[in-house]
């Protein structure tokens, strides 16, 4: 239970925060915490307070499922938060390990702060589209400035005690920073930071830190809680602090109720939601140390740095000593170069490789739990490995392949044991990407998918499950943005036209100009990969692709596909593209806004992503959702592409869809689920529950 715990002894009250393991401000214990400190200040005995945390931590903010929710319920810790300033004893905080937004705030509500050596303060609201809503953007300031306040603001990162813009907050760093805190109290004066104005001093670079950010890029791009987070730290400087802290309020209700914070929070619980699987209900998962990883080429040496950094070691299966040796050294020189990079410590990569060991036996895979395949994209090739992987390993070792292209079926069947068979896909760069695409089959045995979920947790990555066909979930809606693209290229909209629009939305990367860069081969191959297994896959891009490769566009290696490519690699709109794609001409040639290519993209990959519902390859919209953020570059801030459909409205998007369908019917037909949702007054989130409240997409109403 969270509640706040008092104790008292030589006139100093000490409430600690005891709700495990980070002491969230929940509203149980932000109650609890209202209570304790009205019955100490309210005491006679009673000639100071100390505010701590039990644990190591003090407080690691909010409940941000609060903020999902809707406002804050009552006591709100703006309120708390006075009640401290106010105080007329003196109340001091005691911080340990970590203190976050909303425990950073009430600390900073304070008289006085002692820290211990090695606690990390920061803000984490600009991640989920928020701003600090109790004083923080007033109170900060007030002590250490614009230019440092908003060094912690804007970040979203854990800054060190010490550092220049966090130094000035605290009184004293102790090793016990309690008992330092009860050792002064009785005597410490009171100072509320609202009356502080220490970081006033000079106005003018006040006001220059004030000007920097507002015209710094990345604060532009952050969007609203990034605009009103300078904003409010210049009211601190300009207004009375009731008025301050007034504005703050206003500028945090704007936020919440902004399109960026519901798609941000969406994200991030989605990402948590991906865990709730049917099959791990009633597993444990059993801790994996080591695995095996079959090839040694760009695929296989991901996987294999990815589990060293984490502590697993890896033995790797090469066919000869020779070819053995040369994927060594491709781990070392991956390593090398994340050692460059500042990723990897000094020394790092020399101790990691001592978990690396290498074989040209398959037999020497009899005694692991899971062993990767990462050979070539080849079906027979892959089905080989398979069966002799079915024979060197015995029953309950997992055999997954790395591939969302290959369909499961086949690959489960050469290895003799389906249940123990299914994908495992690290999206790249499988050190860095936090993602992974776990496919699984009817067959597939629920103790297979806890052992590979307990893999992708230990690599610290999140598991996103998809039934059994290839593609997965990323690959088929990728395929349906290509249709969507490819049609707009035929109706005559230049490609930098639709890569801009896309850019401007938040897309990480331009997909037309990337197909480039990967080689329309490579994308026809792909695609024409998920085709080949007869499951219903977008196609209508694939004309277009050969009929391009045919006129020798095979993208930026050939000089030219959807762009001519300059000699320094800059896209540029090539006239003579028409060659291979007639211009339509007249009064009926259409015209297309920003606005127009976005919402063709989002019902374009909504439509596929209640296909894939359906058709039980995704478990809930959520899912796709974190697929597409995570591997395929579209916006966190957007939410994801059933995010996006349910922000435009389910009703608006299955209207676009009907009215797009003599354009392409396959693509645009829309699936039965958008009018029945409709229909009933929901949208896709109502289809993002867990367990046994799971929906299924509604059939047509």
């Amino acid at each position: 239970m969270a509640e706040a715990q008092i104790s008292l002894e030589n006139g100093v009250g000490t409430i600690t925060l005891d709700a495990p393991p980070n002491n969230m401000l929940s509203q149980p214990l932000r109650q609890s915490l209202f209570t304790a400190l009205h019955e100490l200040l309210d005491n006679p005995d009673v000639q100071g307070v100390v505010l701590t945390g039990s644990g190591r931590v003090f407080s690691s903010g909010i409940d941000i499922r609060e903020a999902e929710k809707g406002p804050e319920v009552s006591p709100k810790l703006s309120d708390i938060c006075l009640v401290i300033e106010r105080s007329a004893k003196p109340i001091l905080v005691a911080l340990r390990d970590m203190a976050l937004g909303a425990g950073l705030e009430l600390a900073l509500a304070a008289h006085g702060r002692i820290a211990a050596p090695g606690l990390r303060v920061g803000f984490p609201d600009l991640a989920f589209g928020l701003i600090p809503g109790a004083g923080g953007t007033q109170r900060l300031p007030r002590l250490i400035g614009a230019k440092h306040a908003l060094a912690l603001l804007l970040t979203s990162r854990l800054h060190p005690v010490d550092t220049d813009a966090t130094r000035r907050l605290f009184d004293a760093i102790e090793e016990d920073p309690v008992a330092h805190a009860q050792s002064l109290v009785r005597g410490f004066p009171i100072r509320p930071t609202s009356e502080r104005t220490d970081g006033f001093q000079d106005a003018k670079s006040y006001q220059d830190a004030i000007s920097d950010a507002r015209g710094a890029t990345n604060v532009r791009a952050l969007g609203l809680a990034a605009e009103r987070l300078v904003d409010c730290v210049e009211a601190a400087q300009l207004l009375p602090i009731e008025a301050g802290l007034a504005f703050e309020q206003a500028a945090y209700e704007d936020c919440h109720s902004s399109d960026m914070a519901r798609a941000l929070l969406h994200a991030h619980f989605a990402e948590r939601r991906a865990l709730n699987m049917p099959e791990l209900v009633g597993q444990s998962l059993p801790k994996i140390t080591r695995i095996g990883v079959i090839g040694g080429g760009p695929a296989g040496a991901g996987i294999a740095i990815s589990a060293l950094i984490h502590g697993v070691s890896v033995l790797q299966f090469e066919r000869t000593a020779e070819t053995a040796q040369t994927a060594r050294r491709r781990i070392e020189e991956e390593l090398d170069a994340l050692t460059h990079q500042g990723i990897l410590p000094l020394g790092r990569s020399t101790a990691l490789l001592q978990n690396l060991s290498q074989t040209t036996e398959l037999s020497q895979f009899s005694r692991l739990e899971l062993v990767i395949e990462a050979v070539a994209e080849n079906p027979e090739t892959k089905r080989q490995v398979f069966a002799a992987l079915g024979a060197a390993t015995g029953a309950g070792t997992v055999l997954a392949t790395s591939s969302l292209l290959q369909s499961l079926a086949p690959l489960a069947e050469a290895c003799g044991r389906p249940g123990d068979a299914l994908a495992v896909h690290f999206h790249g760069p499988a050190h860095a990407n936090r993602l992974a695409e776990l496919v699984i089959d009817r067959a597939t045995h629920s103790e297979t998918v806890a052992k590979a979920v307990s893999l992708v947790q230990s690599l610290q990555k999140f598991a996103v499950r998809s039934g059994g066909g290839g593609g997965g979930v990323g690959e088929r809606l990728q395929a349906a943005l290509r249709d969507c693209l490819c049609g707009l290229v035929v109706q005559g909209v230049s490609p930098s036209t639709i890569d801009r629009a896309l850019l401007d939305y938040g897309f990480s990367h331009a997909p037309l100009a990337t197909m480039d860069r990967l080689g329309l081969e490579f994308c026809l191959t792909r695609t024409a990969l998920l085709v080949r297994d007869g499951g219903r896959v977008p196609r209508g891009h694939l004309e277009l692709l050969r009929a391009m490769i045919r006129a020798g566009r095979r993208g930026q290696a050939a000089g030219g596909g959807f762009f001519a490519w300059t000699q320094n690699g800059r896209p540029m709109d090539d006239p003579t593209l028409t060659r291979v794609i007639p211009p339509q001409t007249g009064e009926d040639r259409p015209r297309f806004t920003s606005q127009d290519i976005i919402a063709r993209v989002i019902a374009a990959l909504a439509n596929e992503g209640a296909r894939l519902l359906r058709d039980d390859i995704a478990l809930r919209p959520s899912d796709i959702d974190t697929v597409m953020i995570h591997a395929y570059g579209f916006p966190r801030e957007r939410g994801g592409p059933m995010k996006a459909a349910d922000m435009m409205g389910v009703f608006e998007t299955g209207l676009l869809l009907k009215t797009l369908m003599t354009e392409d019917e396959a693509l645009y037909t829309p699936d039965p689920g958008f009018a029945a949702l409709a229909r009933n007054g929901e949208n896709f989130s109502a289809l993002n529950r867990v367990g046994r409240n799971r929906r299924r997409i509604p059939p047509h109403p």
